[in-house]
């Protein structure tokens, strides 16, 4: 009985005709040194410490540079940064109550001469 190939096993197909077509072992045939083993992807050898430790290291490399204000100085500039909105806030408020205010104006002026016709 002849095993069909799988379409999801072309790496392993062409490892083998890169071996039967070469003097070299299978492995040495199959896998170049830039070409990654999947084997070392298992769950097990992921977790050994010496993976660990530099994933740490490069982790640390990787990590964004720790802010130089201290936790009191972002304290302040938040506060006034909520200051600076509520006095915006406040600002505009005041702006469409005046608009507001000349709005009724007018209408009243309107209505006083409809009424005075």
């Amino acid at each position: 009985m002849e095993v069909l190939p799988n379409s999801y096993d072309s790496d392993a197909l062409d490892c083998n005709e890169r071996s039967n077509h070469s003097n070299q072992s299978e492995p040495e045939a199959c896998f170049s040194k830039s070409e990654v083993l999947w084997e070392t992807w298992t769950p097990k050898t992921l977790k050994r410490p010496e993976l660990l430790e530099s994933k740490n290291k490069e982790w640390i490399k990787r990590r964004r540079p720790t802010a130089e204000c201290s936790a009191d100085a972002l304290l302040r500039e938040k506060i006034e940064l909520v200051k600076l909105l509520k006095r915006n806030a406040e600002e505009e408020g005041n702006l469409k109550i005046l608009i507001l205010k000349e709005q009724l104006k007018q209408e009243t002026i309107k209505t006083d001469k409809l009424l005075k016709d």
